[in-house]
């Protein structure tokens, strides 16, 4: 009966007690215009809001940043306009920038996702018929063609 109450009041205690215990893999003590000491492999974190600000205990978040650029990048401006929306029969894209007349694709999707039909934009207004899909909601996707 003792061991048993010695186990409970173990147990009890060490709800109460506000330690942090952690397996860690590594960790040292780092110091500047203050110090903080850290630990890598952390199982469990606790996060603290306070002031507007956010400090997560126990978790390593580090931030890496890349500039990704092309000197050979350009940029076009392709105003297409889609209609009438909603419709049943076909729908009426309307390109107005003539140097992209024979070198647009486009997919239609449904709302699955699932790959539907497919064609190119030759002409100002090139129509794409859709008489034969069932009623829903579909996603046209309008790309350069790679020439």
């Amino acid at each position: 009966m003792k061991k048993i109450i010695l186990v409970f009041g173990v147990l009890f205690i060490t709800y109460f007690l506000n330690a942090q215990s952690t397996i860690a893999s590594s960790g040292a003590d780092a110091s500047g215009d203050g110090t903080s000491s850290y630990t890598i492999g952390h199982l469990f974190y606790t996060p603290n809001n306070q002031n507007n600000s956010l400090i997560v205990q126990g978790v390593q978040q580090s931030f890496a940043f890349q500039v990704l650029s092309n000197s050979e990048f350009l940029l076009e401006n392709l105003i297409l306009l889609t209609y009438p929306n909603p419709t049943s029969d076909k729908i009426i894209v309307s390109n107005s920038n003539n140097r992209f007349h024979g070198n647009l694709k486009y997919p239609l999707f449904n709302i699955q996702g699932k790959h539907m039909i497919s064609g190119l934009i030759k002409e100002q207004n090139t129509q794409i018929n859709i008489q034969h899909l069932s009623n829903g909601i579909y996603f046209l996707k309008v790309t350069k063609q790679n020439v």
